[in-house]
């Protein structure tokens, strides 16, 4: 984790806030780290905050795939905790 975080701060200071796909991608990868951790809480919330960053960034550019990422990776951990209904929504979302 401590090498995400380093790069995390390093992009955020060359991209001059948090709104960046660059960051989003890096927030994903800090939530697949969580999940390995059992942490899914934690993750959820990881990707909360990429699903946000990505609304606020629009369509253009790799938001789009990195969106699709993020609501993926709820799905899973969804699944996980044996919310199906939640976990269908989201991969529908992702489409």
């Amino acid at each position: 984790v401590k090498m995400n975080k380093q790069s995390l701060a390093r992009k955020l200071h060359i991209h001059g806030g948090e709104d960046h796909s660059d960051i989003a991608r890096e927030y994903i990868g800090i939530g697949v780290l969580l999940v390995f951790q059992n942490r899914l809480e934690d993750a959820l919330q990881m990707y909360d905050r990429v699903i946000e960053m990505c609304n606020r960034l629009g369509p253009g550019g790799d938001n789009r795939k990195v969106l699709a990422a993020a609501l993926c990776n709820q799905a899973l951990i969804r699944d996980k905790q044996g919310d199906l209904e939640s976990a269908t929504e989201l991969l529908e979302q992702s489409l």
